[in-house]
């Protein structure tokens, strides 16, 4: 990394607009942002948000008029907001993600990918805050926005359907959620196959619904048949793998049946432990709910 500081520092000293200064500002904060995003997605979560706090300062040190990067720095500011997302400082997630949406909004209109994409964002912060009615309303500016661009058989279309059904979900209109769940379901697997990820994404979706209502029956059938595209898509060790144990062990504990439970809650532990550590978020979440089982079941 110590190339990586000397060209900050040479940033920092610079205040040209030419061509060549903007261009290798440009390509040295594309360079950080795919590093931050490597770093994120393996559980990195603080190291890429200093890496997308420094790319935002490369950009904020760039002049003013240069058009060239100011739907870079849009996209930084929605960077940081994820940095902040998967750290759980959702307000400052808020912050950035609705930094991002207002610059693409001015940039490219209201009607953009990239626009309805912060919009996106803003809306799950607010699901995660529980401002319900709000996250609501963005998520279905992004279906008219992804239904006029795409139509209503695309991929972005069905992702908006799947978090419209996760706050009709919230808000315990069971119904709503699921007929949003379903046209989600169609579509991926209309798109993408039987056997893609998306398409066990929809199942999680569709299984913690069953979950929610009390139909266990039902959640453990779908969960079943998402870690059956999990496991072949990535293996038995794979954190989308672990998710999908925890959840099954999840149903099983609303069962009453708490051996069952407990050996799906450490199948997810071990995996987020090899990923992520034993400290990791995700990895004390099954350390709880073991816990919660030994400390109030004398089997244990």
């Amino acid at each position: 990394m110590h190339g990586l500081q000397e060209a900050e520092t040479r940033f920092a000293e610079r205040d040209g607009n030419n061509e060549d200064d903007l261009k290798e500002r440009g390509e040295l904060c594309d360079f950080m942002f795919y590093v931050a995003n490597y770093l994120n997605k393996n559980g990195e979560n603080k190291e890429a948000m200093k890496l997308y706090q420094r790319e935002l300062a490369i950009l904020e040190g760039a002049p003013y008029g240069a058009d060239i990067l100011k739907i870079r720095k849009a996209t930084c500011y929605g960077s940081v907001g994820t940095g902040h997302f998967y750290l759980g400082n959702y307000e400052q997630a808020l912050e950035g993600f609705q930094k991002s949406r207002i610059m693409n909004e001015e940039l490219l209109g209201p009607t953009h990918q990239r626009t309805a994409t912060s919009l996106f964002n803003v809306a799950n912060v607010q699901l995660q805050l529980k401002d319900l009615d709000n996250a609501l309303e963005n998520f279905e500016k992004c279906v008219d926005i992804y239904e006029k661009l795409y139509g209503v058989d695309h991929l972005y279309t069905a992702d908006s359907y799947d978090y419209v059904g996760r706050v009709h979900q919230e808000k315990n209109d069971h119904e709503k959620a699921l007929e949003m769940f379903t046209k989600s379901l169609q579509v991926r697997e209309t798109c993408r196959g039987q056997n893609h990820p998306d398409v066990a994404t929809s199942l999680n979706s569709l299984a913690l619904l069953y979950l929610d209502k009390g139909d266990h029956s039902n959640a453990l059938e779908t969960f079943g048949r998402s870690i059956q595209i999990w496991e072949s898509v990535y293996g038995p060790d794979h954190p989308e793998t672990a998710t999908s144990y925890l959840n099954i062990g999840l149903v099983y504990q609303a069962k009453g049946d708490l051996d069952e439970a407990v050996e799906y809650f450490t199948k997810s532990k071990r995996i987020r432990e090899s990923f992520f550590g034993s400290d990791s978020p995700s990895t004390l979440t099954c350390v709880k709910l073991i816990n919660a089982i030994h400390e109030g079941n004398e089997t244990y």
